[in-house]
């Protein structure tokens, strides 16, 4: 790996004169900087953005935090490709992006401004946290740039990014009615998280709204379990009439798919009598038996307006995002 020393040696300028060059500093002739980055540039060195940022007191990195990642992240690769993706259109714009499990270890106890000074960070993605949790609550209120996922946190430099979901509760609701589907179970995750409230508001608002579209709806908690959600509708279907089409709406994929392992296990035909629709379009949707209908969201879209977030945030204001999701229609309704 090609370092400032190197290029000193081939420059003949001291290592000092080649970072202040290299770092834009004044003092250096306009003249000086363009040979010194010639060299730089044939030599093929590439900058380390943290040493750099700490030269110039300005960084170019931001922290991906979340504690949403564990053993069984792997089913419900949300958190991971909107780190990834995140990554790349960050590198794209002369950025990085680094990735922060904020739990469990010495991080337990850890501040949000800790952890952004410890790391000299230019801004946070926060994912994957209850909204109330104190750590959420401190980076609200900071002066850093913050994007959440799913967490409606609004402060001085703040904004978020979420689902529509009462676009989603509609979209997904109608389409089981069209199908015929006249009993709903809805399967929701954690009420300690800001996104299942607003699905669980969202569906009594429709329901309300349209008391004749399903002769009966029951809210099943799978708490984003695949093996929960896989306990809880394999009761709630043997509790069922085998005369009236059932649909098992769940606000994501992973406990779909925990849905689905239980009406597969009952033998019930999938989707003549009962209906499965998941949230999110994960990777594993494609290869479970049949196929996974879902609402996707764009992961992709997600990640560059996080980033584009937190490259305005520190010069204007931004408002929050409602991404509306595309329906992705496969085997199960």
């Amino acid at each position: 790996m090609v370092s400032i020393k190197d290029i000193s040696k081939v420059s003949g300028f001291s290592v000092t004169t080649v970072s202040r060059a290299l770092n834009d500093f004044d003092d250096v002739s306009p003249k000086t900087k363009r040979y010194i980055k010639k060299v730089a540039n044939d030599l093929h060195y590439s900058p380390n953005k943290l040493a750099r940022s700490l030269v110039n007191q300005k960084s170019k990195t931001f922290g991906f935090i979340t504690n949403d990642f564990s053993s069984s992240s792997p089913l419900d690769n949300f958190s991971f490709n909107v780190f990834m993706d995140a990554l790349d259109y960050a590198n794209e714009n002369d950025y990085d992006v680094i990735w922060i499990q904020h739990r469990g270890g010495e991080e337990t106890n850890k501040t949000f401004n800790q952890v952004i000074a410890e790391r000299n960070l230019a801004g946070a993605i926060i994912q994957g946290f209850d909204a109330d949790d104190p750590f959420c609550e401190e980076a609200s209120q900071s002066d850093t740039p913050t994007v959440f996922i799913d967490m409606a946190l609004r402060g001085p430099k703040t904004t978020y990014i979420a689902l529509d979901v009462n676009g989603a509760v509609k979209q997904g609701m109608s389409l089981l009615s069209e199908q015929g589907y006249q009993r709903l179970g809805f399967l929701y995750g954690s009420e300690r998280s800001w996104i299942t409230r607003e699905w669980l508001k969202a569906v009594k608002k429709y329901m309300h709204y349209n008391p004749n579209q399903f002769k009966s709806v029951s809210y099943l908690s799978g708490d984003y379990n695949l093996d929960k959600s896989r306990q809880v509708v394999d009761q709630f279907l043997k509790n069922q009439s085998q005369n009236s089409k059932t649909a098992i709406f769940a606000s994501t994929d992973v406990m779909a798919i925990g849905a689905l392992k239980a009406i597969n296990r009952l033998k019930l035909s999938i989707p003549s009598k009962i209906g499965v629709l998941g949230v999110d379009n994960i990777a594993l949707g494609r290869f479970v038996t049949p196929e996974l209908t879902t609402l996707g969201q764009d992961l992709n879209l997600i990640s560059k307006q996080a980033i584009e977030s937190l490259m305005n945030l520190s010069q204007k204001n931004v408002a929050p995002i409602l991404n509306a999701p595309r329906l992705i229609r496969r085997e199960t309704i």
